[in-house]
């Protein structure tokens, strides 16, 4: 006999009945119980089991009240446990198939470490510093600094639509506030594990890539040993004995006041030049993961330096008196397509591409002077600073070249700070010259010359490498080329290759760097559909345009299967190809030059943060209300904060 039968003949049949009834009921409420507990879960981190998703009616009222006093029976224990376990490795599917549709590429992580990076950590950090994150409802929304902006937007409408605006938009955010509510999805899950494993791991330097867009991990003493490393070039760099930031800012404040004094600038100029609470630079170390031993970048950064205002003063002033001095210079692609595509070679003629080896760091302070007294003729048409007074500045923003590393103080001595204002358009001027001073030196015809910052592109003779080679490197002592001859008769250059065809006709193709990881904004990143739509279609028109037709297809196809990497769906992809419209494909590009435009006095430019329930609501109840051309830039919560963080404290 068994033992509900025992119980029958000891107590009736109504007692064994209830407890037959009793033992299934206690196994019930230990399924129950832990299926409770794994919806929850499924909750907390974002995951929508099956049965939620099909639509298939969720289970209510999982425990009664007095259900905890029945946890302490052994079968209700065991059927717990083993649904526990069962749940479990389903919760663990559930979750490695969501991790798998993110799609993810190897390609986009760099791990120089020996440390174990957790499957859920590797995706947030893969995914890059912009993929963004939509803040929780109240949590992670600072409502107070949202009121603060949209009064100040408001403050820009006439007074007589003040008050309506500001009602209007008072009672949105009243209605986001209390109707809103707390709801995770799986990118908070996976933000929440990545900061605490690098809040854990301190050891640890995490920072973009120098190229390829790339996430790289180090350990701070591999960061640390190969920016020492980088530091230890005496011909470069050398340590000071202590921080020289009031020095630079005492002389900075002396040569605004005598620009004032002379009336070379107003008083509006003058105050904003002048500082009293300036900090010394940074320098950080960007990995270039392309190259041997992996050595670093550096980057100055100049912001809230002693210099950076008048820094910024001078470049306006070069930039405007030498715009139309770059005779060779390329100011984008699309410039470039239209002039070299089709373009017929002489016969026995190849390209070659030739790049400048740190450009910046070795522009001598010589070498600035002596370009600037040749040409002042220019920049005196744009000034009326005089030629001493003018030098001294470059002398003093060259010799103000230092910044802080690790609480040492070091100068550069030689060279152009790369992170400088001002050492983009020396370097274009210092290029402009040398080509001008090298071309003519050739012993023959080179129908093509394009430069870009550092690279060049030229047509030259199919035996003349080594000559082409030598001119450019004896124009100066300090500033050497390395030379890439055609691969399968092409080049690369910009964005695209030029490529020589059948009858020396080149042709270009859009082209990416094998350090490219091909890594743009990620579909399930917290962006507005019109910027994730304007990505693809600008990424398409940008193709259509530089790409001859006989490469369109093949650069198509392959941009498409790069965005399909990204996570966006191929139907969505051809639809945002196919509504480019002939018109917007065959448009006459514009060619931008390198003078200044500054923006029309009465355009004024906002932000709001992009909350998909209230950013709308705000943008279309007062854009319509103003006259003026907006721009709303979206702040998104990305792991570039915890980034950002973690590089400069190291």
């Amino acid at each position: 006999m068994g033992f509900f039968d025992d119980v029958g003949l000891a107590y009736g049949r109504t007692a064994s009945e209830q407890m037959r009834l009793w033992a299934h009921l206690n196994t019930k409420l230990a399924k129950l119980a832990c299926r409770r507990n794994f919806l929850l879960h499924c909750r907390t981190t974002g995951i929508l089991p099956r049965h939620i998703v099909q639509n298939i009616k969720c289970l209510t009222n999982l425990l009664s009240d007095d259900a905890e006093n029945n946890r302490k029976n052994r079968s209700y224990k065991k059927v717990f446990s083993n649904n526990k376990k069962l749940l479990k490795k389903k919760f663990l599917a559930l979750k490695k198939r969501k991790i798998q549709s993110i799609q993810i590429r190897d390609e986009w992580l760099c791990n120089l470490t020996t440390t174990q990076i957790p499957t859920e950590v590797k995706v947030i950090l893969s995914l890059g510093p912009k993929f963004g994150v939509a803040p929780l409802p109240v949590k992670d929304i600072p409502i107070k600094n949202i009121v603060a902006d949209v009064e100040n937007i408001i403050n820009l409408a006439p007074i007589t639509r003040q008050n309506i605006l500001r009602a209007k938009c008072t009672n949105a955010i009243t209605n986001f506030v209390h109707n809103s509510k707390m709801t995770h999805n799986f990118e908070h899950y996976l933000l929440t594990n990545a900061r605490r494993f690098v809040k854990t791991h301190d050891d640890l330097v995490i920072t973009p890539a120098d190229k390829g867009n790339i996430t790289v991990i180090l350990s701070t003493e591999q960061y640390e040993q190969k920016m020492n490393q980088l530091l230890q070039d005496s011909s470069v760099y050398k340590q000071l004995r202590r921080d020289p930031t009031n020095e630079f800012q005492c002389k900075n404040n002396k040569i605004v006041k005598q620009l004032k004094d002379k009336g070379f600038i107003d008083a509006s100029m003058a105050r904003k030049s002048t500082t009293y609470k300036a900090i010394p630079p940074r320098i950080y170390g960007l990995p270039k993961v392309h190259k041997a031993d992996i050595p670093l970048r550096p980057i100055v950064s100049t912001i809230g330096s002693a210099s950076v205002e008048l820094s910024q003063f001078m470049t306006q002033i070069l930039t405007e008196a030498f715009s139309d001095f770059h005779d060779y210079t390329i100011a984008e692609s699309f410039q470039f397509a239209s002039k070299i595509n089709n373009f017929i070679l002489p016969q026995g003629y190849k390209l070659i591409s030739l790049d400048a080896v740190s450009l910046f760091t070795n522009i001598s302070l010589e070498l600035v002077i002596q370009i600037i007294q040749q040409e002042w003729s220019r920049v005196s048409q744009v000034t009326t600073i005089d030629i001493s007074l003018f030098l001294t500045i470059i002398k003093f923003l060259f010799e103000s070249s230092y910044f802080v590393f690790k609480g040492s103080f070091i100068s550069q001595i030689f060279g152009c700070a790369m992170g400088s204002k001002i050492s983009p358009i020396l370097a274009n001027i210092v290029m402009s010259v040398l080509l001008k001073y090298c071309i003519p030196l050739l012993p023959f015809q080179v129908p093509i010359t394009y430069q870009y910052v550092d690279d060049l592109l030229l047509a030259i003779p199919e035996d003349r490498t080594a000559t082409t080679l030598a001119v450019f490197n004896n124009y100066d002592p300090h500033i050497k080329f390395t030379a890439e001859e055609e691969t399968e008769n092409g080049v690369p250059f910009l964005d695209t290759k030029a490529i020589r065809c059948a009858g020396n006709i080149v042709k270009l193709d859009w082209y990416q760097k094998p350090t490219s990881s091909g890594r743009y904004i990620h579909y399930s990143s917290n962006h507005s559909w019109a910027m994730k739509t304007n990505l693809i279609k600008g990424m398409f028109r940008r193709i259509k345009k530089i790409c001859h037709p006989d490469f369109l297809h093949n650069s198509e196809e392959k941009l498409l299967k790069i965005f399909e990497n990204n996570g966006y769906p191929r139907m969505f992809l051809n639809r945002c190809l196919h509504s480019l419209t002939s018109d917007q494909v065959n448009e006459v590009p514009q060619i931008r030059t390198s003078t200044l435009v500054e923006p029309a006095t009465h355009d004024k430019y906002v932000s709001l943060p992009l909350i998909p329930p209230l950013t709308a609501k705000l943008k279309i109840g007062s854009t319509p209300c103003l006259d003026l051309t907006w721009f709303i830039a979206f702040h998104v919560r990305t792991v570039s904060l915890c980034m950002l963080d973690r590089h400069h404290n190291v």
